[in-house]
C-alpha cells in the first residue's frame, strides 16, 4: 500500500512506522513504513483480522488519517573514522517491511537473510537485489531456498568471520529474534533488532506495550522499536 504524503516521507527513517486508522476498528493498527519515494509512504502488511482486512479494502484516492513517522529507527551510519562492518539484515515473515526501507537506504550493501513458512510468504525484491544485496532465503516447508529457519542460514554464514567485522538488524516474530539475539551473545556480535508488539496509541501514554529491558522496562512504540541486540530480555 502506498499513501501521498510526501511531508512523511521526506522525515522518515528506516525501523520508524506509522499509527492508520483502518475502517471498522476503534484502535488504530501500526505499521512499519517499508520505503518512501518523493511523494509517499510505502507499506507492506499481511491481512490478519478486521483492522487490515479493512485496509486491504480501500480503493485508490481513498483518504486516510494516520499519525507517522513514530519511534525511533535503526542506527546504520557508522561514525567518522569508525571501522566499516558488513550489515547482515535477518528477517522473518512481514518483518521484512522495516529491513526493506533500511537496505533501500544504507550507504553499503550486505546480506538478507529473508525467511518464510512457505514460498507465498517471500515477496519480490528485486530493487534491493538491484543495488548490490545478496538475498538468502529459507524457508520452513522447503518450498523455496534453504529447507528450515533463516537462523541456520544465518549461523552457516557468520561461520568463523570474525564478529567485529559484522552488524546484525533484525525484525520478525519474537521467537526468531529470540534466536539471533542468542547467535549475537554467542558470537560477541552488535546488532539491532526492532520488536513487533500491540500497540494502542504508539506514543508511550497507554503504556501497553512495555518490555525489559538491561536498564529498566520501556515502551516500543516510543523508546523503540528498535533496540539494541544485546540489551532486550526474551
Amino acid at each position: 500500500m502506498i499513501l501521498k504524503a510526501p511531508l512523511i516521507a521526506r522525515v522518515s527513517r528506516p525501523g520508524q512506522f506509522a499509527m492508520l486508522k483502518a475502517p471498522g476498528v476503534f484502535l488504530r493498527r501500526p505499521l512499519s513504513i517499508a520505503g518512501v519515494n518523493k511523494t509517499g509512504i510505502e507499506f507492506i502488511y499481511r491481512v490478519v483480522g478486521t483492522g487490515t482486512l479493512g485496509l486491504s479494502l480501500l480503493t485508490r484516492g481513498t483518504a486516510i488519517d494516520i499519525i507517522a513517522p513514530l519511534g525511533n529507527g535503526y542506527e546504520y551510519n557508522a561514525p567518522a573514522g569508525a571501522k566499516k562492518r558488513v550489515p547482515l539484515l535477518v528477517a522473518g515473515g512481514t518483518g521484512i517491511a522495516s529491513l526493506r526501507f533500511l537496505a533501500l537506504s544504507m550507504p553499503s550493501t550486505g546480506v538478507l537473510f529473508y525467511g518464510g513458512k512457505t514460498k507465498n510468504d517471500i515477496i519480490p525484491l528485486k530493487e534491493i537485489t538491484a543495488r548490490g544485496w545478496k538475498i538468502l532465503v529459507a524457508t520452513e516447508d522447503g518450498s523455496r531456498g534453504h529447507k528450515g529457519f533463516v537462523t541456520e542460514l544465518l549461523e552457516r554464514h557468520i561461520g568463523a568471520r570474525r564478529p567485529d567485522e559484522m552488524v546484525l538488524y533484525v525484525c520478525g516474530p519474537h521467537g526468531m529474534e529470540k534466536c539471533v539475539s542468542q547467535i549475537a551473545a554467542d558470537k560477541n556480535m552488535d546488532g539491532y533488532v526492532s520488536l513487533e508488539e500491540m500497540m494502542a496509541c504508539g506514543t508511550g501514554n497507554c503504556q501497553g506495550c512495555a518490555v525489559k529491558t538491561k536498564d529498566s522496562y520501556k515502551m516500543v512504540c516510543s523508546d523503540g522499536p528498535v533496540f539494541k541486540i544485546n540489551d532486550v530480555y526474551f
